[in-house]
């Protein structure tokens, strides 16, 4: 069949690297002198924050710093806002609070970052988390959403009336309701989708530091685009774009869940430049299974209409 014949196997050239233990992911690069950030998350889903005490943990040692929400605020760094990718039925914008980078005056999730160490070795920085003190008010917390819908949910966001993000509607409304008025038969189904995990083989991680001569941050990270995350990081850090330099290695899965904009991805660079040195942050399995973005849970009802050749008229689906 000669070197390219129709059905002849071809073998991908980044295969033997990643079979033989030589791919290069963001967890194998280091930097000199570089520290090691940690994460002290939420272990509610719902509570107010009524203090929070680290003096132990900044007097711990190889502690380098010890950051809250407090200390974010005072810096200037911007809020995690949702991509608006539709409009509610009426038009108008969904409902888009934002969140800050540390938890402030509430935590609204398992894993939700409430403190950032940073110390000399991942070790001291997970040891110093230990030492912090927070006083949680627990509340009452809703985790299906109907029941979130629901009159007198508790609120995941006091700007947020009944929990409703967006309300949005796609096709023709009156056609479809004409469809199964005159319809010889209907049927329907209620489905439930399960919440699924993402869990990559490599969780999410940064390399970040700050580089003086040119007034430049340069991260190393696992993305699904460079530019995209150069926009976001940039946008946390409130700063141009062009201060941002994204740098990508290989990446070990990611199915969406690398291309969302997380807490960390302007914390890391921040406290690099805060402590002069490179700052580095791997995200454990369970705190990939708390902090990363989940996907596809949904409640469906769906209903079909057929005539009385059993020909599809219509479907309408509720999700």
């Amino acid at each position: 069949m000669g070197q390219f014949g129709i059905g002849q196997a071809v073998r991908r050239k980044e295969d033997v690297r990643f079979i033989t233990g030589t791919g290069r992911y963001t967890d194998d690069i280091n930097r000199p002198g570089q520290a090691f950030a940690h994460f002290l998350r939420s272990p509610h889903a719902h509570a107010v924050i009524r203090g929070i005490d680290v003096a132990q943990a900044r007097a711990a040692a190889g502690v380098l710093g010890v950051y809250t929400a407090a200390d974010v605020a005072a810096a200037g760094l911007g809020i995690i806002k949702a991509a608006p990718m539709v409009k509610n039925r009426d038009g108008n914008d969904h409902a888009n609070p934002g969140r800050t980078l540390l938890a402030s005056d509430r935590v609204r999730h398992v894993g939700d970052p409430v403190v950032m160490i940073v110390a000399t070795s991942r070790e001291a920085a997970e040891d110093a988390a230990e030492l912090v003190v927070v006083d949680y008010e627990t509340l009452d917390a809703v985790v299906d959403a109907r029941a979130a819908l629901a009159p007198g949910a508790p609120l995941v966001s006091d700007g947020v009336p009944g929990n409703l993000a967006v309300d949005w509607e796609l096709g023709d409304k009156a056609a479809t309701e004409a469809a199964f008025a005159g319809a010889a038969r209907t049927v329907s189904v209620e489905l439930y989708i399960n919440r699924i995990v993402v869990a990559s083989i490599e969780p999410r991680g940064m390399v970040a530091e700050y580089d003086t001569a040119v007034d430049r941050y340069v991260v190393h990270m696992g993305t699904q685009g460079v530019f995209g995350m150069r926009r976001t990081i940039a946008k946390n850090l409130n700063v141009a774009e062009d201060r941002v330099r994204v740098i990508t290695p290989d990446v070990g899965g990611s199915f969406g869940m690398k291309g969302f904009d997380y807490p960390e991805y302007g914390l890391i660079p921040w406290a690099s430049k805060l402590l002069g040195r490179p700052v580095k942050w791997t995200s454990s399995r369970s705190e990939a299974f708390q902090s990363d973005t989940q996907g596809r849970e949904q409640h469906v009802r769906a209903e079909l209409a057929l005539d009385a050749n059993a020909r599809f008229l219509a479907i309408r689906c509720n999700t």
